[in-house]
């Protein structure tokens, strides 16, 4: 299998690093959904990708070591003039050095089809729906200030160690259509 993580709010505390940044308060949100007490967010974006320095700022959200498993890459939907200050982040906070594709605006979908990836670990619930639709696996990472999730859903974790469960699963399930198939 070959896997991708997405960085904020999988691996970087995004919501709180604006959230201390503009100096309004952390809340359970949907953070995703433009609305309510998270307008303020959205429109935010534009000024973001010119200041450099915030980039550099993000706190760490999932503990380098918490990743038990093996992946190919890092997908992130910033723009591509970021690429450096992002890679540089992943590595001062300990992360394994892997290739990193900005998607801005960009299909994580297509950018997954095109790298021949299987899997994404990635917190928006649309990327998520859009990854599964297209017959790839998407695990949806809850953050803990994120309450847009389904908790019945198998292929949703609030911990990177639960990646190892799910694709035991996913391995065992290839592994069953493959002998059914003979």
């Amino acid at each position: 299998m070959k896997i991708a993580l997405d960085v904020d709010d999988v691996l970087g505390a995004f919501y709180p690093t604006m959230c201390r940044t503009f100096n309004k308060p952390e809340l359970l949100v949907n953070i995703w959904d433009g609305r309510g007490d998270c307008l303020w967010l959205a429109k935010k974006f534009p000024e973001l990708y010119k200041d450099l320095g915030f980039w550099s700022t993000i706190t760490v959200l999932s503990n380098p070591a918490s990743i038990t498993f093996d992946f190919d890459y890092y997908i992130t939907s910033i723009p591509q003039h970021l690429h450096d200050i992002r890679e540089s982040w992943l590595l001062s906070h300990g992360f394994p050095k892997k290739p990193v594709i900005c998607t801005l605006y960009g299909d994580k979908v297509k950018t997954m089809q095109e790298l021949g990836l299987n899997v994404l670990i990635d917190d928006k619930p649309e990327t998520i729906k859009k990854v599964r639709k297209a017959g790839m696996t998407g695990i949806q990472f809850v953050p803990p200030y994120m309450n847009n999730y389904s908790k019945s859903d198998p292929h949703t974790i609030k911990h990177l160690s639960e990646v190892n469960d799910i694709l035991k699963k996913l391995k065992f399930k290839e592994e069953i259509k493959s002998l059914l198939k003979s």
